[in-house]
C-alpha cells in the first residue's frame, strides 16, 4: 500500500509523469477499504478516518458528510482524477453504511405492531431523507469524477449502485410509507421544490432566448438586406438557422448550468442522427439540394420558373421542397433533388422579356398591310421598350397561312398583359382592315383512273 501513497503525493505536487501513472491506477484500482466497510457495520467515523489515512487533508473535507452541497460542488473542483476517486470510494462507503441503518428501520417497520408502526415510519422517513441529501453529495462526486476523466465503466458501476438502491427500497415500500416520503419530497427544496424552480427557470430561459433570438434575427435580416445582389432564399435560411441555433445552444448552456448531465443526451442525439442519415437518404439529398438553390441562385423568392414539368411563382423554398403557386392559384410543391438535378428555367431572371407572338393571314391577304397594323398597334403600345427594337417580319408560308412573328420587348411583369391585350387588338385590326386570319384546311381532289367498275358490273 505503499505505492499508491507515494504516487497520490506525487499528484499533489505537480509532476505530470506521475499524474498519468496515478490516474490510470485509481481507475482501475480504488484504494480499498477496511473490510467492516465492505459488510455495511462501520460507523460513518470510521470510514472518515480510513479516508483520512490514505489521502491529504483536502480531500477529507469533501468527504465530510455534514459539507454543504455548494461547498462540495466548489471544493471538487481543485480534484484529481486519482482524489476523485478515492473521495467516490468514501462515498459509497458511507452510503452503505447509512443504507444499511435505513434497511434495518424498514424491517423494524414490516415487523412491528400497531404501537410502534407511526413512529417507526416517521423514523424511516427522516433516515430516507438523510441518505438521500448524502446520494446528492454522493452523485456530485461521481459526476465530478467521470468530468476529469473516469473510464465510463466504473462510473456505471457507482451509478448502478445508486439506481438499483432507490428502486428495490420503493418497490418495498408499503403505500402509506410510499405516500408520505412522496408528500415528504414534493416540499423538500431539494426534492420537489427544486424540479419546480428547475423547471421555472428553464421556461424563463426558453422565453428569454425567444425574444433575443427574434431580436438577432431581425437585426441580421437587415444587415443581409443591405448586401446587394443578396439572395432572399439564402436570406430567409441563413435567419432560421440563427434562430434555431440561438435557442438549441442556450438550452444546452441553461442545462449545463442546472447541473443536468447532457453528454448522454448528445451522444444518443449523434446516434439518432446517424441512423437517420441512412433512413432519410432522399431527404437529405434535397436539403443540399436545397443549400445549393439558395447559395447558386438559379432563381429566388417571387420568379416565375419553370422546374421539373412545373410552373409558377416561386414562395418560398425549405430545407427539403420548393413551393410554387401557379396561374390559377394552385399550390405546387417540388423537391429540391429534383429541380437541381434537372433542367430550370427562370423566365423572371432578366430584367427585360422578348415576347414571341406568332399572327397568321389568308395568301390572298395584303402583307404589307398586315406588318404596317402590327407594327402600329407594338408602337403605340406603353407597355413596348423602345430598345431593343421589336421584329416583325414574314416568317413562315404554311400550307394554308402566311406567318408573321411579333417579338416586341417589354418588362418582364408586363409580359402576359401585352400578350394578351395584343391578341385581342390584331384581331379587332385584322378584322376591320379585311384581313382574314384562316384556319388549316385542304383540298382533295377525286381523279377518275382506268379499271373503275361501272353499276352493271357490281355483284348484286
Amino acid at each position: 500500500m505503499t505505492r499508491p501513497y507515494c504516487m497520490l503525493f506525487a499528484l499533489l505536487l505537480g509532476a505530470s509523469a506521475a499524474l498519468q501513472a496515478a490516474s490510470a491506477f485509481a481507475d482501475s484500482h480504488v484504494p480499498p477499504l477496511p473490510a467492516r466497510a465492505i459488510d455495511g457495520t462501520t460507523e460513518q467515523s470510521s470510514v472518515l478516518e480510513h479516508v483520512k489515512s490514505l489521502i491529504p487533508d483536502q480531500l477529507a473535507l469533501v468527504t465530510d458528510p455534514t459539507i454543504e452541497q455548494d461547498v462540495l460542488a466548489l471544493r471538487l473542483v481543485p480534484l484529481t482524477r486519482s482524489e476523485l476517486a478515492a473521495a467516490a470510494s468514501a462515498w459509497l462507503a458511507i452510503l452503505r453504511t447509512k443504507n444499511q441503518v435505513v434497511a434495518e428501520a424498514q424491517v423494524e417497520l414490516s415487523q412491528g405492531d400497531e404501537s410502534i408502526s407511526k413512529v417507526a415510519r416517521e423514523r424511516l422517513q427522516r433516515l430516507i431523507f438523510e441518505r438521500n441529501v448524502l446520494f446528492d453529495k454522493y452523485s456530485a462526486v461521481v459526476l465530478a469524477w467521470e468530468k476529469k476523466g473516469a473510464k465510463p465503466e466504473t462510473i456505471d458501476e457507482y451509478i448502478t449502485y445508486r439506481n438499483s438502491i432507490l428502486i428495490e427500497e420503493t418497490l418495498n415500500f408499503d403505500l402509506e410509507t410510499l405516500i408520505g416520503r412522496l408528500a415528504k419530497w414534493t416540499v423538500d427544496r431539494n426534492g420537489g421544490v427544486r424540479i419546480l424552480v428547475n423547471v421555472g427557470i428553464v421556461l424563463l430561459a426558453l422565453l428569454v432566448l425567444f425574444v433575443i433570438a427574434r431580436l438577432l434575427q431581425s437585426l441580421l435580416g437587415r444587415g443581409m438586406s443591405r448586401i446587394p445582389n443578396m439572395s432572399e432564399l439564402l436570406t430567409s435560411f441563413i435567419r432560421q438557422a440563427v434562430f434555431w441555433l440561438i435557442i438549441g445552444v442556450g438550452l444546452f448552456v441553461v442545462l449545463t448550468l442546472l447541473g443536468a448531465n447532457v453528454t448522454p443526451a448528445v451522444a444518443v442525439m449523434g446516434g439518432v442522427a446517424f441512423v437517420l442519415a441512412f433512413a432519410l437518404q432522399d431527404s437529405l439529398g434535397n436539403l443540399v439540394a436545397g443549400l445549393m438553390i439558395m447559395m447558386y441562385r438559379p432563381f429566388d423568392v417571387r420568379d416565375y420558373v419553370v422546374v421539373d414539368g412545373a410552373e409558377g411563382t416561386v414562395r418560398s423554398v425549405n430545407i427539403a421542397r420548393t413551393k410554387l403557386h401557379t396561374i390559377d392559384n394552385k399550390v405546387v410543391s417540388v423537391p429540391n433533388g429534383k429541380i437541381w438535378s434537372g433542367v430550370i428555367t427562370n423566365n423572371s431572371g432578366n430584367y427585360t422579356r422578348r415576347v414571341d407572338m406568332v399572327f397568321s393571314i389568308s395568301y390572298s391577304d395584303d402583307i404589307d398591310l398586315a406588318i404596317r397594323i402590327l407594327t402600329e398597334l407594338v408602337g403605340e403600345n406603353d407597355k413596348v421598350l423602345k430598345s431593343p427594337e421589336p421584329v416583325i417580319e414574314v416568317n413562315t408560308l404554311n400550307s394554308s397561312s402566311v406567318d408573321i412573328i411579333c417579338r416586341p420587348w417589354v418588362k418582364r411583369d408586363d409580359y402576359f398583359p401585352l400578350f394578351w391585350e395584343m391578341q385581342r387588338r390584331v384581331k379587332i385590326s385584322f378584322d376591320a382592315a379585311g384581313i382574314t386570319i384562316p384556319f388549316p384546311q385542304q383540298q382533295v381532289h377525286f381523279v377518275p383512273g382506268p379499271g373503275r367498275a361501272t353499276t352493271d358490273e357490281i355483284p348484286k
